[in-house]
């Protein structure tokens, strides 16, 4: 039997639990209603002086505050992308330590910052977002 995958709730505010999500755009915030797992992303973006860049740095848990492991990140990455880019995982998301806090985090590789933008950037232009 298929199970769908988790349903996936974007946050930068770790204390946010599924019913109290705010968010500027509501598409973005769903509350399952059903049995599906309920994921909150947190995510910061930091510039680089390394890459000269925008980089995006992101932790997944369940409500229950477990982590996602990497295996379990890629499963929530839609599945064009991740055909296109398991060719090289390390190259595309990797869990390092955080610049500012110290804490793991994963990573979006700067390098792989247009790729994942791209359709979605092309999506809001469709939508005149």
């Amino acid at each position: 039997m298929e199970t769908d995958p988790p349903l996936c709730i974007a946050s930068s505010d770790p204390s946010c639990s599924s019913g109290e999500l705010e968010d500027e755009d509501d598409s973005s915030c769903r509350v399952s209603e059903n049995d599906d797992p309920v994921l909150l992303f947190e995510y910061h973006i930091l510039y680089s002086c390394s890459y000269a860049a925008p980089v995006l740095y992101f932790r997944v848990f369940t409500l229950e505050g477990r982590s996602l492991t990497l295996e379990e990140v890629w499963s929530c990455v839609h599945p064009s992308f991740r055909l296109h880019l398991q060719s090289c995982p390390l190259d595309a998301i990797s869990q390092q330590e955080h610049p500012l806090l110290g804490q793991p985090f994963f990573v979006l590789h700067p390098c792989r910052t247009k790729d994942f933008m791209r359709p979605m950037l092309q999506a809001a232009q469709d939508q005149h977002r």
